[in-house]
């Protein structure tokens, strides 16, 4: 199946304006919540070979591997060295809106999986502040477990209230402003 062939994930993003992205990729879709999204991960980067001449940019495995590298955090002009592209055309897709949400939901999969390892994370930090009163843990440890559990619950917070501004954002889009 060409990527040009593979479904759309077609979900209401947070503007309500379809999600774009390609199924597979998007967080929408397969496993979804913290402690299933510790198990997913971003495909490995797939680089189309290279020919030792620059990277063909109306070639979808192309713009895909651009998208991957730049949810993980790589720059413009690194992106466009690595897949042999003038770092304009990268730059152009970025403006793109199909392209940018793309980059939005696979930032946001990268996300879930690291959300997910810190929950997973939690239940040691806290059998490690058990052990430290105990006077089993080192201070270290105690130190590590605290900080731990401080960003694990500012992240919950944080969680919970933009999924409480999607639910309103939603209502609006969908005409519910009449309840206010």
């Amino acid at each position: 199946m060409s990527a040009d062939e593979r479904p759309k994930c077609g979900q209401p993003t947070k503007s309500g304006a379809p999600c774009g992205a390609y199924a597979d990729l998007c967080r929408h879709h397969g496993q979804q919540g913290a402690a299933k999204a510790s198990a997913r991960a971003l495909p490995p980067v797939a680089l189309p070979a290279k020919t030792g001449g620059p990277g063909n940019p109306h070639d979808p495995a192309v713009k895909e591997a651009a998208a991957v590298r730049l949810a993980r955090g790589e720059g413009v002009v690194a992106v466009a060295a690595a897949l042999g592209l003038p770092h304009q055309t990268v730059s152009d897709w970025r403006k793109d809106p199909e392209f940018s949400g793309l980059v939005r939901h696979l930032r946001a999969d990268l996300v879930d999986a690291v959300t997910g390892r810190l929950s997973a994370s939690g239940v040691a930090a806290v059998d490690t502040l058990v052990r430290g009163i105990r006077g089993e843990a080192k201070p270290v440890e105690i130190r590590a477990a605290d900080v731990l559990l401080t960003k694990l619950l500012a992240y919950r917070e944080a969680s919970d209230l933009e999924a409480r501004v999607v639910e309103l954002e939603a209502l609006l889009a969908a005409g519910g402003d009449e309840q206010w």
